[in-house]
């Protein structure tokens, strides 16, 4: 399982670009080899009036759970992380995942959606012993 960690307008193109140049024949190949290869872009398939039309309520956590479950994390960085989700919203998720806890203890903030899925993905991904 591949997940593809981006924001929606910055890696637009890029993202296109992994899916028909990389994924496509990675999906090919595996095919030949009885092997499933899921891939997840959690922006693949929306248009950006529904981007810009989610209240932020269900991608964090969604997004957060394919993250957490993927055996690759593909990280695409640019000069924006989009808006900082409100700690109200995150307290609760960072009760259950202790590295989240760790990562606001560190910055005294949660930050974004992508900023979290970076964070996880460079620093915790399998180095906290509550995940399965």
């Amino acid at each position: 399982k591949i997940c593809v960690i981006s924001t929606f307008e910055d890696f637009f193109m890029e993202r296109e670009t992994l899916e028909q140049n990389t994924f496509k024949p990675l999906r090919a190949w595996c095919e030949k080899r009885n092997v499933v290869l899921e891939v997840v872009d959690p922006w693949s398939g929306l248009l950006h009036e529904q981007v810009h039309g989610f209240n932020g309520l269900y991608i964090p956590w969604v997004y957060m759970d394919e993250i957490e479950d993927a055996d690759v994390n593909i990280v695409l960085l640019g000069e924006r992380y989009g808006q900082d989700l409100p700690e109200d919203l995150v307290a609760p998720e960072a009760t259950v995942r202790p590295w989240l806890n760790r990562h606001h203890a560190n910055n005294r903030k949660f930050g974004s959606v992508l900023e979290i899925a970076a964070v996880y993905a460079a620093f915790f991904c399998g180095q906290d012993a509550s995940m399965p």
